[in-house]
């Protein structure tokens, strides 16, 4: 059964103060649930995707992706680490 939080709960497990955390649900940009109109209520997993959704990555992994994608088409000999070094 999912484990649903309230707003306090919530705020326990971001890095935000209420005031953002009210901007971010009228924004439509965190999920919550509000079933009879009353308090709002956040689904545990959706507040670790919302936090986990920012990640940036690190050149390393951009470069091994441009890899990837260069692999699959037919390159003139020049690889991603190539161009980055060059």
């Amino acid at each position: 059964m999912p484990k649903y939080l309230t707003f306090e709960e919530a705020l326990e497990r971001l890095p935000y103060k209420p005031s953002y955390l009210y901007k971010l649900m009228s924004l439509g940009r965190i999920p919550y649930y509000k079933p009879t109109g009353g308090r709002a209520l956040f689904l545990e997993s959706d507040i670790e995707k919302f936090l986990s959704r920012g990640r940036k990555s690190a050149v390393y992994e951009i470069s091994e992706q441009a890899e990837k994608v260069l692999n699959g088409r037919r390159t003139s000999g020049r690889t991603v680490s190539k161009v980055l070094t060059a």
